[in-house]
């Protein structure tokens, strides 16, 4: 399950939140930038997880809002 290891760190309402966007944003990402290995899979996979987490550490949890930070972040990021 996606931003599982963050689950403590919030309330269960909010950890959806959080889920919602990484489930929308996660396969645009992959079939932006396809990965060779697992390992690069895994890295890019975190990465998302810990934009979404550190946009919420600052008070975001509106989920579309979320969801269009994080396709705008990774689109630019996979395309350089």
């Amino acid at each position: 399950m996606p931003l599982s290891q963050f689950r403590s760190d919030y309330q269960p309402d909010q950890h959806a939140k959080l889920v919602e966007p990484f489930n929308l944003v996660w396969p645009q990402v992959m079939l932006a930038k396809p990965v060779a290995n697992t390992a690069q899979l895994e890295w890019l996979r975190e990465r998302l997880e810990n934009f979404i987490v550190a946009c919420a550490s600052g008070g975001e949890f509106e989920p579309e809002r979320l969801r269009a930070t994080a396709l705008r972040a990774f689109t630019k990021q996979v395309a350089a």
